[in-house]
C-alpha cells in the first residue's frame, strides 16, 4: 500500500515538472506562470487561460489533460484495490484461516531467520502463522502466501488473534532481545503449556529469556562458532551432515517419535519391535518420561509409555513408525 502511494506521488511530481517545463519552453513563460497553468490543467478546474496559448501550447495542454485524467482513474483503481482487496477481502480470508488453526506454530518476526524457519515449516507441511510489523518483511510473507498477521508480536491482542491458546509452539526471532523478552512474557502468560523457542544475540540475555518463560534459548553466534570450529577440525563429519540433510534425493530425516498410551510398541524390546529390521530406521537415543536419556540404546532396551525416540531414516519409513507409535485401537 505504501509503495503504491509513493509511486503515485512520484508520478504526480513528474507530471508537474513536465508540465511546468513544457509551458516554459513552448510559450516562453516564467516559472510561476508555467506552474499555475500546469496546476489548473491537471486539476481540470476549467479556469480560463490567463494568457493566449499557441497551437503547440494547446496540443501540449490536451496532452496534460489526458495524462491527468488517466492517472486519476488509475489512482482511484489502486485505492479501491487497496481498500477492498487488501484490507477487506484478504483480511477476511486470513481471519477465517486463523480461526480454523489448532495445534499450529507461531513465528514472531520474519527477518532472515524467521523466513528460514517459515520455509522449513512450510516444506514439512506444518501449520503456522507469521507475526510481523515491518512493511518490507510483510511483503515477503505475502509473496510466499503464508498465513500472517501484520502487527506487534509483544501485544496480547495480536497473539490471541494468532490463536496462541490453540498453538503448540512459538518461535521469537524479533529484531532485538528486549522485544523477544516481551514477546516471551506475553506468550507465556497467555498459554502456560506452549513450547517457546527464542533467539538471543548475547549470553547475558539467555537467563532473562529463560526467566521470562522460554523453554530454550538459541544463540546463533554460539552455534555458528561451534559449526565453524568443527568444519575446521572435523571437516568430514560436517560434510557428511551437510549431505545428509541438504540432498533431497537421499530422503533422510531425523525425527522425534512419541510413544502413545495405546502404541503397539509398548513393552517390546527394540529387537522385537521391528523398527531396525522391518522399517530400516536407526534409533539414535531414547528420552524417558522422567527425562532420562538413553544414548545408542541396546537391542534389549524396552520401549515404555511416554518415551520419545530420536530416530533417523527415510521419510516414508518415519511416517509408518509415527502411525505405529500413536496407534489406538478403535
Amino acid at each position: 500500500m505504501i509503495k503504491s502511494l509513493q509511486k503515485s506521488i512520484i508520478f504526480i511530481l513528474v507530471l508537474f515538472i513536465v508540465g511546468t517545463a513544457g509551458y516554459s519552453v513552448i510559450e516562453g513563460w516564467g516559472f510561476f506562470d508555467s506552474l499555475y497553468m500546469t496546476v489548473i490543467t491537471l486539476s481540470t478546474t476549467g479556469f480560463k487561460e490567463f494568457q493566449p496559448l499557441s497551437a503547440p501550447g494547446r496540443i501540449f495542454t490536451m496532452f496534460l489533460i489526458i495524462l491527468g485524467v488517466s492517472f486519476l482513474f488509475y489512482a482511484l483503481g489502486k485505492i479501491n484495490y487497496v481498500i477492498f482487496e487488501e484490507q477487506i477481502f484478504r483480511k477476511g480470508k486470513m481471519q477465517k484461516q486463523l480461526n480454523k488453526m489448532k495445534g499450529h506454530y507461531i513465528i514472531c518476526g520474519h527477518g532472515r531467520m524467521g523466513e528460514k524457519i517459515a520455509s522449513e515449516l512450510h516444506s514439512r507441511k506444518k501449520s503456522f502463522v507469521v507475526i510481523e510489523k515491518d512493511e518490507d518483511h510483510i511483503a515477503n510473507v505475502k509473496n510466499n502466501n503464508y498465513t500472517y498477521i501484520h502487527g506487534d508480536a509483544t501485544e496480547d491482542d495480536i497473539l490471541i488473534t494468532a490463536g496462541i491458546k490453540n498453538a503448540i509452539g512459538l518461535v521469537a526471532v524479533l529484531s532485538d532481545d528486549i522485544a523477544n523478552v516481551y514477546a516471551t512474557l506475553t506468550a507465556r502468560g497467555l498459554n502456560d503449556k506452549l513450547k517457546i523457542i527464542v533467539r538471543a544475540d548475547d549470553e547475558s540475555s539467555r537467563q532473562k529469556l529463560l526467566k521470562a518463560g522460554a523453554d530454550k534459548v538459541i544463540l546463533p553466534y554460539e552455534i555458528s562458532g561451534f559449526r565453524i570450529t568443527h568444519a575446521l577440525l572435523k571437516p568430514k563429519v560436517v560434510d557428511y551432515m551437510d549431505e545428509l540433510f541438504s540432498l533431497p534425493d537421499l530422503g533422510l530425516q531425523i525425527e522425534e517419535i512419541n510413544i502413545g498410551d495405546k502404541s503397539k510398541l509398548i513393552g517390546k524390546t527394540l529387537a522385537k519391535s521391528g523398527i531396525r529390521g522391518k522399517l530400516n530406521v536407526i534409533i539414535l537415543s531414547i528420552y524417558r518420561k522422567d527425562g532420562k536419556l538413553i544414548y545408542n540404546p541396546r537391542s534389549e532396551t524396552e520401549i515404555q509409555t511416554g518415551d520419545t525416540l530420536v530416530v533417523i531414516g527415510e521419510i516414508t519409513e518415519l511416517k509408518t513408525l509415527e502411525e505405529i507409535a500413536d496407534y489406538e485401537e478403535k
